[in-house]
């Protein structure tokens, strides 16, 4: 199986070799390098669970994102036609690539956030790969693979009860966290970044505050880079998680010191991020004078044209959430396809749909469970702040662009079994 798989994603890359007009020479040894340095990492975990195919599941998984990667070239230079954001950070890239060469950091590129700091990243990988477009696909791919890693490993350690297995498959290989997050963008960087800082969530959740506190304030850092946003609804999501947690029985002297540290070191952690946040809306010339409301307006009338428009729900009072949870998680339906790009996206979203459908119990269970689990909180919290964050999109394909945010948080609402289908899991023992 393994060679099976080595010799597709070898074949990917030399046929993107061939066929694209990009320089792609660096893929064919940046793919192998990566996958040789992964491979003992996913080893371990599966030593850690004691599953020896859960290696095999995920070394299948990171090789199903490089060929993701591929596929991701390939659509934006050949169906596209070079009509994509990465060519403008691949250009960047090798800018900036040699005034780091050169010893010169100052590029002139104020504030150094957004678009920016994406252009800076990839001008570090081009540092030490080389410029090599498709190479940068390939890193950029392997970055939002290890943040699906630790969205996985926050679901192991703070939801001991879930079926890992389940919320694996869905998790790697659902098409969309498959392909979106494969290239040189935006979106493999929040994918990483939010891992990291859920990854913190979960450890600080599950009492072990000084161990989490830095990977959840360094992982929302460098989230509120890009998209501060983003990083503030999740902050804000784990610090209302984190109110409701149930105080352990403990007979540490230090543990109501302990609890403490946790709610004041997360909520000045979110209370940064969301000054942060507010201030990227002002720069990018959003009038927040008018609350949330006037945001969500703009970014509407910002997000309705392309080709794919729609007219959304924008939330504006609490009965308008459920109606946007739906919107963000399951639109384009199959009756909306306008194209083959939306019929593709809309065929996810009817598969995720049915699976929701049928599985109305689990979601049951973790809300019933979400005090004793308050990770599952942080993720009910996720879903319904960043759908409605998303509700004056009026675009699918930025739309399901931007829903890869999302749907590792509610993924974990569809991997805890009940009761009577989840006995095995609730022998599961918390992985540390």
């Amino acid at each position: 199986m393994g060679v099976v798989l080595v010799g597709c994603a070898a074949a990917a890359i030399l046929a993107a070799v061939v066929f694209t007009p990009w320089d792609a020479g660096g893929a064919a040894i940046i793919g192998p390098a990566a996958l040789a340095v992964s491979i003992p990492i996913l080893r371990r975990q599966a030593r850690r669970e004691g599953d020896p195919g859960l290696f095999w599941l995920l070394l299948a998984a990171l090789i199903l994102k490089f060929v993701g990667a591929v596929i991701r070239h390939f659509v934006a230079f050949q169906v596209y036609e070079g009509g994509s954001d990465a060519v403008g950070y691949h250009q960047a890239g090798i800018r900036w690539m040699e005034q780091i060469r050169a010893g010169e950091l100052d590029s002139g590129a104020q504030p150094l956030t957004g678009t920016n700091f994406v252009e800076l990243v990839t001008g570090v990988v081009y540092t030490v790969t080389g410029p090599t477009l498709l190479g940068g696909f390939l890193v950029f791919s392997w970055l939002g693979f290890w943040g699906l890693f630790l969205f996985y490993r926050a679901f192991t350690i703070a939801v001991p009860e879930g079926n890992r297995r389940t919320y694996a498959r869905l998790l790697f290989f659902l098409p969309s966290l498959v392909f979106w997050p494969s290239s040189v963008g935006k979106e493999a960087w929040m994918m990483l970044t939010l891992g990291i800082a859920s990854f913190g969530a979960a450890t600080i959740l599950e009492g072990r505050t000084l161990r989490g506190l830095l990977p959840f304030g360094g992982g929302l850092w460098l989230a509120a880079q890009v998209r501060p946003h983003i990083a503030g609804l999740l902050a804000l999501s784990a610090a209302g998680a984190l109110l409701i947690r149930r105080s352990r029985r403990s007979s540490h002297p230090f543990a109501p010191l302990a609890k403490l540290v946790s709610v004041t070191g997360v909520g000045l952690i979110a209370l940064v991020v969301a000054i942060r946040a507010e201030r990227y809306l002002v720069q990018s010339r959003v009038d927040t004078s008018s609350g949330v409301a006037g945001v969500l307006a703009e970014v509407n009338r910002r997000t309705a044209q392309g080709g794919s428009e729609f007219s959304p729900t924008v939330v504006e009072s609490p009965p308008d959430i459920p109606l946007a949870v739906f919107t963000a998680l399951f639109r384009p339906l199959a009756v909306e396809a306008s194209s083959p790009q939306v019929a593709v996206s809309a065929a996810e979203t009817s598969f995720l749909l049915a699976i929701t459908l049928g599985r109305w119990r689990w979601i049951l269970r973790a809300i019933q469970r979400s005090l004793r689990h308050p990770y599952l909180a942080l993720a009910i919290a996720g879903v319904v702040l960043t759908s409605v964050a998303f509700s004056a999109i009026a675009n699918f394909g930025i739309l399901a662009r931007e829903r890869v945010q999302v749907l590792p948080f509610f993924l974990a609402l569809l991997s805890l079994p009940p009761r009577s289908e989840g006995r095995r899991g609730d022998r599961q023992q918390p992985l540390r």
